[in-house]
């Protein structure tokens, strides 16, 4: 998705699925994938009729997002759940990605780069960077709605911009209703 890499312009036309919702290319971003546990998923069969979504992140949400679960909210707008868009646009809005400097050179933020992928985030070094999830969402779990924040992202109607998968406060969301697969950066 960035410089030299994968690109496509408008829709992505790869004849998958993924809910029958439209997937736009995320320029500028940088994606790292893992998986929670050692059982080889399916994926093709269980997620490609599942829609792509993005959620926004502090750093030290994504640092919990990843070894924990996504857990129910009461604190959004929309009632106890969690919020997810179809576009990475809105899900890096700084309200929602906030950005933070990485410096690896601190003891703190050194511990979180350890193994594989501290040399991936060198590149990253000294830089505000973003995050948003990359996930996949059962259809028929979540509701569309407007949205909250100043939508930039042209592709996506302002009035579907925002879905939202209800759920009781505290409870963690698993694969069951929403996939995490993907980290995403982007440095600025």
């Amino acid at each position: 998705y960035r410089s030299g890499g994968v690109y496509w312009s408008g829709q992505c036309q790869d004849g998958k699925s993924r809910g029958n919702e439209p997937y736009y290319c995320p320029v500028g971003w940088e994606r790292f994938s893992f998986q929670y546990s050692s059982e080889v998923l399916d994926f093709d069969d269980k997620y490609d009729n599942w829609p792509i979504a993005y959620i926004g992140a502090t750093w030290d949400d994504a640092i919990r997002i990843i070894f924990a679960d996504l857990e129910v909210s009461k604190s959004t707008v929309l009632g106890a759940g969690v919020l997810l868009t179809p576009s990475i646009e809105y899900a890096s809005h700084p309200h929602l990605a906030k950005p933070f400097y990485l410096d690896l050179d601190k003891e703190y933020q050194i511990k979180w780069h350890k193994g594989d992928y501290r040399q991936d985030m060198r590149m990253y070094d000294k830089r505000y960077i973003q995050c948003v999830f990359q996930c996949r969402v059962k259809p028929g779990c979540y509701t569309k709605h407007a949205s909250m924040l100043n939508n930039n992202d042209k592709n996506i109607p302002q009035d579907k911009i925002l879905w939202h998968v209800a759920g009781d406060v505290g409870e963690s969301i698993g694969d069951e209703r929403i996939l995490v697969y993907g980290i995403m950066f982007k440095a600025k």
